[in-house]
C-alpha cells in the first residue's frame, strides 16, 4: 500500500508539471485514499494523515516555482486594518512556535503549530491563484461532490457490513482505539464507511450537502431542485448514522445564515432556501425513522437532542476556556502543544493543555494564550467587516458571484461555531485544506467586488484610488 501511496504521488506531482490547478483537484482524491489505505495497510500507520497535505505542499511548491500564486497582500482585501490584523497575527504564530519548542524541545510540535494555523491562509493564497473565473469555482466544487458524495453514501454499508468488511469501520478497530458513543441508553458505533472516522465522515457530508445547495442556487435553471433535496436528505442521514451531531447543528447554522443573508441581498431567494431545507429535513428523517427502538431510531433519538444541547456545549466551551487560562497562566503553551497528532512525536498533548483543547476556544486560549484570542478575533472583526461591507456591491455588480459568496460565509460561519464547541476535526489536514481553499474563493470573489465597484465609481467620475494590478490578474 505503501508503494501505491508512493505511485499515485508520483503521478499528481508529474500532472502538476503540466497544470497545477488540475493536480490540486487530485488532492481531493488523496484525501479520501489516505483513510481507505491506511486501513488496509497492516497496523494503520499514522503517517497516511499527512498525505494529503504533502502532496498539497508538493502541488504548491510546483505552483510557487511557476510563479502562478498571488503575493501575500492578496488577503489584505485592500484594507490597512485587514492587513494589520494578519500582520500581528503572523507575529503571534511565530512567537508561539518558538515558545512551543523551547517548552517541549520537539520541533513535531511547532511544525503542527505552524500547519493549524498558518496552512488555511497559505490555501487561501492557493485558491486565489486557482481562481480564474466561475469555471473554475464549479469546476472544483463539483470535482469535491463528485468525490465525497459516493464516498459518504458507504456509511449507510456500515452497519451491515463493518463486521466482514473492516474497511467499512472505523479504523480505530485497527489500532484498539474505536469511538463508542453512549448515549439514549445504550451504546452506539460511530459508523465511518470508508473514511477514517465518522467525525471525518460527518463533517464531508455536511460539506457535500453545503456545495450541493450552492450549486442549486448558482445554476443557471432551477429545475433539479428536488434531487438536490434528496441529496442533501441522504446527506443528512450520513451525518445521523455517524453519530457526530455538531454537524447537524453546523447544516443548520449554515441555513439560517445563508437564508437570512439571501433575504437581505435577494428577494425571493430566501424562498427557495426555505424549499430545500424543508425537504431535505423531512426527507432525511424519513429515511432513518424506525421504530424508536430500532438501531437507527436510536441514531435518529440521539441527533434529536443536538439543538436542547446547544446551551450547555457553548456553556462547557467557555469552562474550557477558563481551564485553559489557569492551566496556560494566559500566556499560552505554545502553537501546536494541543494538536491531536503531537502525541505521533513523542509529545502528550494532554500533558499540555489536556482536556481544555476539546474546545476551539480552550485550545486558542491554551496555545496562545489571552494575547492570542484577542488578536484571533481582532482579524476575524475587520475581515468580516471588509468582507460584508463589499457584498452588497458584489449584489448589484455580480449576482452570481454573489450567491457563491453568500454561501461560502455561511459554510465558513458554520464550522467557526462548530469548531468554538468542538476541535477533533479540525485536526485533519484535509479538512483545513478545503476551509483554506473555501476561504479563498471568498476573499477573491471580495477582491473582485472591490475592483468593480472602484471602476463604477471612476465611470462615474468619483474620486478613487488605482485597482492594485495584483487584484485584476487572471
Amino acid at each position: 500500500m505503501i508503494l501505491l501511496a508512493g505511485i499515485i504521488t508520483l503521478a499528481i506531482l508529474l500532472l502538476a508539471l503540466a497544470d497545477w490547478r488540475r493536480a490540486l483537484l487530485a488532492v481531493i482524491v488523496v484525501g479520501v485514499l489516505q483513510d481507505v489505505l491506511r486501513k488496509l495497510t497492516p497496523g494503520a500507520p499514522a503517517f497516511y494523515i499527512v498525505w494529503s497535505m504533502a502532496v498539497y505542499l508538493a502541488v504548491v511548491a510546483i505552483a510557487i516555482l511557476g510563479r502562478s500564486l498571488p503575493p501575500l497582500r492578496t488577503i489584505y482585501l485592500q484594507d490597512r486594518l485587514v492587513k494589520n490584523a494578519w500582520i500581528a497575527f503572523f507575529v503571534l504564530i511565530a512567537l508561539q512556535m518558538l515558545n512551543a519548542l523551547a517548552r517541549t524541545g520537539n520541533p513535531v510540535v511547532p511544525l503542527f503549530g505552524a500547519m493549524f494555523y498558518l496552512g488555511p491562509a497559505a490555501a487561501m493564497l492557493v485558491a486565489c491563484g486557482y481562481f480564474s473565473g466561475e469555471r473554475q469555482l464549479r469546476r472544483f466544487l463539483a470535482f469535491y461532490v463528485l468525490v465525497l458524495l459516493p464516498t459518504c453514501l458507504t456509511v449507510y454499508l456500515s452497519p451491515a457490513y463493518a463486521h466482514a468488511w473492516p474497511i467499512l469501520a472505523d479504523v480505530g478497530i485497527f489500532t484498539s482505539s474505536q469511538i463508542l458513543i453512549y448515549d439514549v441508553g445504550t451504546i452506539l458505533q460511530s459508523y465511518a464507511g470508508i473514511l477514517r472516522t465518522g467525525e471525518i465522515a460527518a463533517w464531508h457530508a455536511a460539506t457535500v450537502a453545503i456545495f450541493l445547495i450552492t450549486f442549486s442556487f448558482t445554476a443557471r435553471r432551477r429545475r433539479h431542485w428536488l434531487i438536490t433535496a434528496v441529496l442533501v436528505a441522504l446527506m443528512i442521514g450520513v451525518i445521523i448514522l455517524t453519530g457526530r451531531r455538531k454537524m447537524l447543528m453546523a447544516l443548520a447554522v449554515f441555513f439560517v445564515v445563508q437564508w437570512a443573508l439571501l433575504a437581505w441581498l435577494r428577494k425571493g431567494m430566501g424562498k427557495v432556501a426555505v424549499l430545500i431545507i424543508l425537504v431535505g429535513t423531512l426527507s432525511s428523517y424519513s429515511l432513518t425513522m424506525l421504530e424508536p427502538s430500532s438501531a437507527k431510531g436510536l441514531y435518529v433519538q440521539r441527533s434529536a437532542t443536538v439543538f436542547g444541547e446547544a446551551a450547555e456545549r457553548v456553556e462547557l466551551a467557555i469552562d474550557l476556556m477558563k481551564w485553559a487560562f489557569i492551566r496556560s497562566g494566559g500566556l499560552g503553551l505554545g502553537a501546536g502543544s494541543a494538536a491531536q497528532g503531537a502525541r505521533y512525536g513523542g509529545v502528550d498533548p494532554s500533558k499540555q493543555v489536556g482536556g481544555a483543547a476539546e474546545s476551539g476556544l480552550g485550545m486558542l486560549m491554551g496555545e496562545l494564550g489571552i494575547l492570542g484570542v484577542v488578536v484571533s478575533i481582532w482579524l476575524l472583526a475587520v475581515i468580516s467587516r471588509n468582507i460584508l461591507r463589499n457584498l452588497k456591491a458584489l449584489a448589484s455588480t455580480e449576482p452570481r458571484l454573489m450567491l457563491y459568496q453568500v454561501s461560502f460565509i455561511s459554510f465558513l460561519v458554520a464550522n467557526m461555531l462548530t469548531f468554538t464547541v468542538a476541535t477533533q476535526v479540525y485536526g485533519d489536514f484535509f479538512v483545513l485544506i478545503i476551509l483554506g481553499t473555501v476561504a479563498g474563493f471568498m476573499v477573491r470573489i471580495n477582491n473582485l467586488a472591490y475592483t468593480r465597484t472602484l471602476a463604477s465609481r471612476q465611470r462615474h467620475g468619483t474620486q478613487a484610488r488605482a485597482v492594485p494590478p495584483y487584484l485584476t490578474r487572471p
